[in-house]
């Protein structure tokens, strides 16, 4: 992954553990230069269904930051 030249958007969605996120997405992440993780608390697998406001909002803000 340290190969990935473009900005990057990892997205996480899970259930309320409260036991933060997943260790394999901060992994991902890590891996990656410049990416950005996000988290989407409460939410199941399918968040852009779920909660489409937020993962738009979430979306569209690292889209207008990173000129794509």
């Amino acid at each position: 992954m340290p190969c990935q030249t473009v900005p990057n958007n990892v997205k996480l969605h899970y259930e309320r553990r409260g036991d933060g996120p997943p260790l394999y997405a901060r992994e991902v992440a890590a891996r990656i230069p410049g990416a950005e993780l996000v988290v989407f608390e409460g939410g199941g697998h399918l968040h852009n269904v779920e909660n489409p406001q937020e993962f738009n909002r979430v979306t569209l803000d690292f889209l207008q930051r990173h000129s794509l």
